[in-house]
């Protein structure tokens, strides 16, 4: 399982449909500037920088919707995610 496919389970457990969580992470992608590489498998990273990458792409799932779908009911699951 890559990067990309584990953050896009994580989004989609937090309620976005597979749709928004793959947008998610193509804006993600995107703006990206460092050098993860999202096709990488996550044990070729340190567990701290997957948890900070779980962690920015909650925010992002969470600016994303506010802007895309500001009345999604997973909005308030992530604000109230650890």
């Amino acid at each position: 399982m890559t990067i990309r496919q584990v953050l896009i389970g994580m989004l989609v457990d937090y309620g976005l449909w597979q749709q928004e969580a793959a947008a998610v992470l193509a804006q993600m992608e995107a703006e990206d500037t460092t050098s993860l590489r999202y096709g990488d498998t996550p044990d070729q990273y340190p567990a701290p920088v997957m948890a900070a990458m779980e962690l920015t792409a909650r925010r992002a799932a969470l600016e994303w919707l506010k802007a895309n779908a500001p009345k999604h009911w997973a909005i308030g699951v992530l604000e109230d995610a650890p």
